[in-house]
């Protein structure tokens, strides 16, 4: 549903950090899409360094044609 579209990141919603982070550290994104039938959504995420979440976010996104 999502192949070819593009995502732009709106802003964060809600963001936790549960340790410090770190110049070097590598930051992976892992977010969570939900279905929805507009172009306009909220997702949930998850930052990790090394596996370890390190933070949790809520963010606001929308998905528009290239």
């Amino acid at each position: 549903a999502y192949k070819d579209k593009i995502v732009y990141f709106m802003g964060i919603e809600k963001a936790e950090f549960h340790e410090p982070l770190f110049p070097g550290d590598r930051l992976v994104l892992d977010v969570d899409i939900p279905p929805f039938m507009r172009s306009f959504g909220k997702s949930t995420g998850r930052l990790m360094v090394r596996g370890k979440i390190v933070s949790t976010i809520s963010m606001l996104f929308a998905i528009v044609d290239p």
